[in-house]
């Protein structure tokens, strides 16, 4: 079969890379295509896949709807010359084309309609099918749903994926039972993060005034960092964050990805920002499973008062491994999802 992968975000490199390795040693043509956006081609390059760049990621809501476009019109012609048989992804582009021609399109999303309204109506109508967690919120194209019991982070995540390498701690300088903790920095700039608040600038200083206290500090940034905060900055190659994030004491942040990332691996997460209470899946990693917590802005104090708290339990860490056992139980290895999918969609059992 020949596949095509559109990428839109480093988190995605992540999401389809094992699946990419099993179309290429199952000999599927596959072509990968990605956007220019922070890590995403530095992380395609650690992993040895060759990807077609899509150079200049705007978050311009115009610039950005002038790229679609251009992606439209680049994938077409790449099409015309290879003859897909299906296309895997996260971007709206493989919909349009999906729609124009006998190319069929699988769309991923783990966040709610209403949290990406624009993504939803440039994609969805278009898609052949919407690949989403069955804990999401949704009204329209109901036909076109294809509900699975995961999380994206579980794609590569997942025990059946992810083996963590105790090196890191060697990397990061840690010594045995010495606690530390990675806080992770939003850009916050995305078409559906427009009007959205994080962690501002006095926040982050306080949080970093009672972390060094209790330990070392990591900071991970989607932006570049002031000059005060640059000696915490994450020290070691990016495709080793996971392996840090694993053995961290905490991780603290306003991105959603990198909290989901640690709450499924079962690390204490934190979270503050705007859309605390409107994610669903985040609400279930959150008040299903316990393994984060998110703070809305205005209640910084709480907050605080939670990351104090926690640091004090002894078992911290314990704990939330077993919070992450009883979630594992009831959510698939996606990645193994996919392949199986796949095989149904060889078969045309789907």
């Amino acid at each position: 079969m020949k596949v095509l992968i559109d990428l839109n975000h480093p988190a995605h490199v992540h999401l389809f890379r094992n699946f990419i390795s099993y179309l290429k040693s199952n000999g599927h043509f596959v072509l990968v295509t990605a956007s220019d956006k922070d890590l995403t081609l530095k992380l395609l390059n650690l992993y040895n896949i060759n990807a077609v760049n899509f150079k200049g990621f705007s978050q311009n809501n115009l610039l950005g709807f002038i790229q679609l476009i251009k992606r439209d019109f680049i994938l077409f012609k790449y099409f015309q010359r290879y003859r897909f048989d299906f296309a895997f992804g996260t971007s709206t582009a493989i919909t349009h084309i999906s729609s124009l021609t006998s190319m069929e399109s699988f769309i991923f999303n783990e966040d709610d309609d209403d949290i990406v309204p624009i993504t939803a109506y440039l994609s969805y109508p278009f898609a052949t099918k919407i690949i989403i967690p069955d804990c999401l919120r949704y009204k329209k194209w109901m036909k076109k749903r294809v509900i699975h019991n995961s999380y994206h982070e579980l794609a590569y995540l997942h025990p059946n994926n992810f083996k963590p390498n105790p090196k890191v701690l060697n990397y990061l300088g840690i010594k045995p039972n010495e606690k530390y903790f990675i806080v992770r920095l939003s850009a916050l700039k995305a078409h559906h993060d427009k009007g959205a608040i994080g962690l501002t600038k006095e926040m982050q200083k306080d949080i970093l005034n009672f972390l060094q206290i209790q330990g070392k500090v990591f900071i991970t940034s989607e932006y570049e960092l002031d000059n005060e905060f640059k000696k915490f900055q994450f020290p070691i190659s990016p495709e080793l964050i996971h392996h840090a994030m694993f053995y961290a004491t905490m991780v603290i942040g306003d991105s959603q990805t990198m909290i989901a990332e640690a709450a499924v691996l079962g690390t204490p997460a934190i979270r503050y920002n705007s859309f605390v209470g409107k994610i669903s899946y985040l609400e279930e990693l959150e008040h299903k499973y316990e393994l984060t917590f998110g703070f809305k802005p205005g209640q910084e104090g709480k907050m605080i008062q939670k990351i104090k708290n926690l640091i004090k339990i002894d078992n911290l860490k314990e704990i939330w491994y077993e919070r992450k056992k009883i979630m594992l139980k009831e959510k698939c290895d996606l990645n193994q999802w996919m392949i199986d999918y796949f095989e149904k969609l060889i078969k045309k059992d789907y």
